[in-house]
């Protein structure tokens, strides 16, 4: 299977926090209010603080200060939402998202079920969706069965900086007594789709320059690269993607510095699915925003079908810049079948 996370529930037990990771006691609020759907009541926020993390130098993507806790997530049946923003701790200002790196909330299996990024700071699911946290979990090993998260700041741009920060997030979520009647709210489930790309590649889609060029890890990880100057394309084919025929109603892309677009295509209907194009901030080579994908009605996902991620990077220096590209999208199945992510990613 192409994203290798996707299997069979199982029974729910809870267990206790790991013993080497802080518990979220301080630093964790609640408010209440809102509303996530006509038979849904009013919903939930959990506020969450990670750090302190110092910025006091530049620190590229993966490098910056960062932070692990455990959540519990004993009264939280569904999460509807999921928000990240880099604050200053002395003054209380948020700051651009060109600081984020990435943050996360992930099973113990490594398996992320959320994620956030510079310029995909927000998972908004559409009105009447939420991830059934707790159903999930119940498919999991019981040692395995813990959740935790995870923030990380990045500095590319200013390297006299020294600011003490703090990432704070929020989740959306629900309880099951939220719930005015059955079926008041649609699963989805995540698959996640990164193109990796390998030392002797033949070469990218772009400029035909570049054919037969290898490409350069960035580290050991294969799904980081190093682009050199000009465009590149690069491309990843993938099938059975979802374990049963579903429709999608959210996505997001993670791009770096430099990325263009990201797009997902079904290869077996020759039809363009989604494509979301970066919006940089004016006059500087920083994304400011990875438009997300959200719908009440979605598109298509088939369990037989092929289908291709691409990605397209500009470089606009003279020296190799870093890189990656994933999309993850989150999907309802057809016949509402519940699914788990009982083992590890590949």
């Amino acid at each position: 299977m192409g994203a290798g996370t996707i299997s069979r529930s199982g029974l729910f037990t809870m267990r206790q926090p790991h013993p080497v990771w802080p518990i979220l006691l301080a630093g964790i609020g609640l408010v209440l209010g809102g509303c996530a759907g006509s038979h849904v009541g009013g919903g939930r926020t959990k506020v969450i603080d990670l750090g302190p993390l110092r910025i006091d130098r530049v620190f590229r993507s993966m490098e910056g200060p960062s932070e692990r806790v455990r959540f519990d997530y004993s009264d939280v049946d569904w999460v509807t939402g999921f928000r990240t923003e880099v604050l200053d701790i002395q003054t209380g200002e948020r700051l651009s998202e060109e600081f984020f790196c990435h943050g996360q909330l992930q099973i113990d299996n490594q398996t992320r079920l959320l994620v956030t990024a510079t310029g995909i700071s927000e998972i908004a699911f559409p009105e009447g969706f939420g991830l059934p946290l707790r159903q999930i979990l119940s498919g999991v090993p019981q040692e395995k069965r813990k959740v935790s998260l995870f923030g990380m700041v990045l500095n590319n741009h200013h390297p006299e900086m020294d600011r003490l920060t703090k990432i704070r997030i929020y989740i959306d979520y629900l309880r099951e007594e939220d719930l005015k009647e059955p079926g008041a709210i649609k699963r989805l489930y995540k698959v996640g789709l990164p193109i990796t790309v390998a030392v002797s590649s033949p070469g990218s889609k772009g400029n035909p320059e570049s054919a037969g060029e290898e490409f350069h890890l960035r580290g050991t990880h294969s799904a980081h690269w190093m682009v050199p100057p000009g465009k590149q394309i690069q491309n990843k084919i993938y099938s059975h993607i979802v374990p049963v025929d579903s429709t999608v109603h959210f996505g997001v892309a993670h791009l770096h510095n430099f990325g263009v677009y990201m797009r997902l295509t079904d290869l077996t209907d020759g039809k363009l699915l989604w494509q979301t194009d970066v919006v940089n901030q004016p006059g500087r080579a920083q994304i400011a925003q990875i438009p997300a994908y959200r719908s009440g009605t979605g598109f298509p996902l088939y369990k037989d079908h092929e289908y291709e991620i691409e990605a397209m990077y500009e470089n606009l220096l003279d020296q190799p810049v870093d890189a990656m590209a994933s999309m993850y999208l989150y999907y309802h199945p057809l016949g509402d079948e519940r699914i788990s992510y009982p083992d590890a990613p590949p």
